[in-house]
């Protein structure tokens, strides 16, 4: 039994909590995506206002002014929380999670099926007392969208271009800059580099397969350079576990890994979609040191992810044949 199959065995009770509710009229969805989208911008704009208010403390402390933003920060990704994980008829289920102590700095890696997996991977980070401290390795282009790329810009999220000499000093100084005074985070990286799609899936696997590397069915294939360096500096600082996060989807007629749309997500149209992520603990300490071997332990993740999605696969698909 590999590392772990053990404790996927007994993975995933995914009967949701909540009675499903009708759907609301298209009215009454148009009234709440509208509602959402005022209250979210509304908030957003004051998030960004206090930011800059804020920005001068960095010459003072940054640990000062870490806290300052992570807790300005903490008011807009509680309101986005509020309107997905609270409502009634969004069934989230959960698995490994008592494998978490509260308030503890991690590198997390996830993958990546929708826009909207931030939603789950703050889920979890809410229960452990860290959604204020999640910052996120992104596209450079997304700091520059209105209101929500600039709270992103100011509370310092990882802006990446793709180009590897580049990133590569760009994440080694941001780092740097959490590691230095020892800030409570939790950095947060899709490391298959896109979401999963079909064409995405097909392009992950032609290459797998010429590269005669694993092919998967429910994830791409990781992208190994940005984690190679993340863990590389991370080493011997006060980050010492990874937490892999698999989050999967299922949608009753659409099937697993139907995601929802923005409409559906903003409308509170949810009720035919069932979530789960489930959350592993791993020591950095216990990770390979050299690249090769690096790489290869990722890939084996990712094997190991796929597997465990199938499993998420079908203990969805036999729920829906008992309801």
């Amino acid at each position: 039994m590999s590392r772990t199959e053990g404790k996927h065995a007994a993975v995933v009770s995914i009967e949701g909590r909540r009675d499903v509710k009708p759907t609301s009229s298209r009215v009454g969805r148009t009234l709440r995506i509208t509602g959402v989208t005022v209250a979210l911008v509304t908030v957003g704009f004051a998030v960004n206002l206090l930011q800059i208010l804020a920005s001068p403390v960095a010459l003072i402390s940054r640990r000062l002014a870490h806290s300052l933003n992570s807790y300005v920060t903490w008011f807009g990704w509680t309101l986005c929380q509020y309107f997905v994980e609270d409502q009634d008829n969004v069934k989230l289920t959960f698995s490994g999670l008592d494998e978490l102590p509260e308030g503890e700095s991690a590198f997390v890696i996830a993958n990546h099926a929708f826009f909207g997996d931030f939603f789950l991977t703050h889920a979890v980070a809410r229960k452990k007392g860290m959604l204020s401290y999640c910052r996120y390795f992104l596209k450079d282009s997304i700091k520059y969208i209105p209101v929500f790329g600039w709270g992103m810009y100011f509370c310092n999220m990882i802006f990446l271009k793709r180009d590897w000499q580049r990133d590569n000093r760009r994440l080694a100084g941001a780092i740097g800059l959490y590691l230095e005074c020892e800030l409570p985070i939790w950095l947060v990286s899709h490391v298959e580099g896109h979401r999963m799609n079909p064409s995405k899936r097909l392009e992950s696997q032609k290459y797998a397969k010429a590269h005669g590397l694993p092919v998967l069915e429910n994830v791409l294939l990781p992208r190994c350079k940005g984690f190679v360096s993340t863990i590389a500096a991370l080493r011997g600082s006060h980050v010492k576990y990874v937490y892999d996060i698999t989050v999967a989807y299922h949608h009753r007629v659409r099937g697993f890994l139907g995601t929802p749309s923005l409409g559906e997500v903003l409308s509170g149209g949810l009720d035919d979609y069932q979530f789960h992520a489930h959350v592993e603990r791993i020591p950095i300490s216990q990770l390979p040191l050299d690249e090769p071997n690096l790489n290869k332990w990722l890939y084996d993740l990712y094997v190991e992810k796929d597997r465990l999605l199938a499993k998420i696969k079908a203990a969805f698909e036999a729920k829906d044949k008992r309801t």
